[in-house]
């Protein structure tokens, strides 16, 4: 009798371990599920956690998104129930202020996703180009429906992921040379280079360097650095970079600008351009210096004697000048008198004229009283 109170009491106690767990799972799914509905549906075993359905996997076509630019979000919804299949999925999507939907619905539906399933969706986002770069989310709110016991459950799952958005690469160079343009730079002698580039982006960029190389054989000839460039910003300068040229001949340089991003990414911006190099001119000796400063000296009187001779020759111009006018005015003086003296002259002229008769009257007169006079005595002879 004893044996068998000892075997029923075992028993008992099996019984009563065995019915813990079922009463566990009960307590349990009234605690996370909604009241049952009277709706009946296929079959499933019972006493089966809740299915949840969430974002298993997704991506956006590479590891960042560019601000600004239109990228596809593939996304993977995952039931992590072994058990249940779950139906009538609804999938809202919300982008925040980062990102909004190009060509498509912010809501997707799938009619079921089985036990341990997985269905693929894809959506078009486009990001604000003026995010400053960083992590953004995009959330999904799901709803669907399941069944457990022959009896209809509805479920919910909110999920978010995050985003990682930069800012395009948009450092301009604007300007690298050395010396001045279309000038040559002497050899042996310490010239720098003269740069000027922008931050055309809306981010900043990090540990900003300028470097400049020998394009030829990408040797580092100098860098600086200069840290920090603010969004919108231009950077100019010429006296970070020296470099001296050992060598006459066409120099092909390289002026690259490096910096990194928020996340740490490098980028560089270069130019290439060109150096003409000559040879300094030889020390002058001291006979050439001495023909210089002769050259100097016959330059220097030679321009005060062409200076003299031009104002000589101006002086003469204006002498001759002078006295031509001063001829003229003489001239047109002389011209009046020339009338005066010509009337004088023509009254004289008369006045000769008229003595010259009278004296050849007198002589005429004269001549014939001779003649008879003589006359007169020849008669007296005979």
């Amino acid at each position: 009798m004893k044996k068998l109170l000892n075997v029923l009491s075992v028993a008992l106690i099996l019984i009563m371990l065995g019915a813990m767990p079922v009463l566990a799972a009960d307590k349990e799914n009234q605690s996370t599920q909604t009241p049952p509905t009277t709706e009946q549906g296929p079959q499933a075993s019972g006493n089966s956690l809740s299915p949840n359905v969430i974002v298993s996997k997704f991506s956006c076509g590479g590891d960042t998104v560019t601000a600004g630019k239109t990228f596809t979000l593939t996304y993977t919804l995952y039931n992590t129930n072994r058990n249940l299949s779950v139906q009538n999925v609804v999938v809202k999507t919300n982008g925040g202020d980062q990102f909004s939907l190009t060509k498509d619905s912010n809501t997707y539906y799938a009619e079921k996703i089985s036990a341990k399933g997985a269905i693929e969706h894809k959506s078009q986002f486009t990001s604000s180009v003026e995010t400053t770069p960083g992590s953004y989310p995009i959330g999904f709110s799901i709803n669907y429906e399941y069944y457990d016991s022959g009896q209809k459950y509805t479920g919910s799952s909110e999920v978010s992921i995050n985003i990682p958005v930069v800012q395009a690469e948009r450092v301009k160079i604007l300007k690298a040379a050395i010396g001045v343009e279309n000038e040559p730079v002497m050899q042996d002698e310490e010239n720098n280079v003269e740069y000027e580039f922008l931050n055309a982006g809306f981010a900043k960029i990090l540990n900003t360097q300028i470097s400049l190389y020998n394009a030829d054989n990408n040797e580092l000839v100098a860098t600086a650095y200069l840290g920090t460039v603010n969004p919108s910003t231009q950077m100019s300068g010429s006296s970070y970079l020296p470099v001296t040229f050992g060598s006459s001949g066409v120099k092909n340089m390289k002026f690259e600008v490096a910096y990194e991003d928020q996340h740490a990414n490098v980028h560089t911006a270069e130019q290439v351009f060109t150096v003409n190099v000559e040879k300094p001119l030889p020390p002058a000796t001291d006979s050439e210096e001495g023909a210089e400063k002769g050259g100097s000296g016959f330059l220097m009187w030679g321009s005060i004697i062409v200076v003299v001779l031009i104002l000589g020759t101006g002086l003469v111009i204006f002498l001759n000048k002078r006295k031509k006018k001063k001829a003229r005015d003489e001239e047109y003086s002389w011209d009046d008198e020339d009338d005066d003296i010509e009337e004088n002259d023509d009254i004289e002229e008369n006045d000769d004229i008229e003595e010259n008769s009278v004296d050849s009257e007198d002589t005429k007169n004269e001549i014939v009283a001779e003649d008879e006079t003589s006359n007169s005595a020849e008669d007296d002879k005979k």
